[in-house]
């Protein structure tokens, strides 16, 4: 249980990593052409027609299993003929908490191929890696 716990909490500070990197960096796409966009991510995944805007989408899904392991330990007493014995017995277990790490990206672009709006959604372990590609737009403060 502390494993998830800790788990859980490395995963909310990084989580602030890839969002913070996502919403400083995606705005500077803005008034962009398309090009700039697909230098960085590469090609998209899919597209969308809304209007006379075409929306490019960027994507990333992987689904695993990590391992949890826990180890009991318990004090045992008893007694080999009139001689007390002291000891201690251990058992080990490992169960597997599935994680799932998505990330999609859009960007609406005009009919003069420039980006109009961006939007995101996922987690760290899926945004990590737009997160620093967008991260080398961002100026230095």
């Amino acid at each position: 249980m502390k494993f998830r716990c800790l788990v859980a909490l490395c995963a909310g500070l990084l989580a602030g990593c890839a969002a913070g990197n996502l919403n400083k960096g995606l705005p500077y796409l803005v008034g962009k052409p398309l090009d700039h966009a697909i230098e960085l991510f590469g090609l998209p995944d899919s597209t969308l027609e809304v209007g006379e805007n075409t929306v490019y989408v960027w994507g990333t899904s992987r689904n695993f299993s990590l391992p949890v392991t826990s180890t009991n330990s318990s004090f045992t007493t008893g007694s080999v003929g009139s001689t007390p014995v002291y000891g201690t017995t251990t058992s080990t277990n490992t169960s597997y908490v599935p994680v799932s790490y998505n990330c999609t990206i859009k960007l609406s672009v005009d009919s003069s191929n420039l980006i109009t709006y961006w939007s995101w959604e996922g987690n760290e372990g899926g945004c990590s890696g737009y997160g620093s590609k967008v991260k080398k737009l961002i100026p230095d403060d």
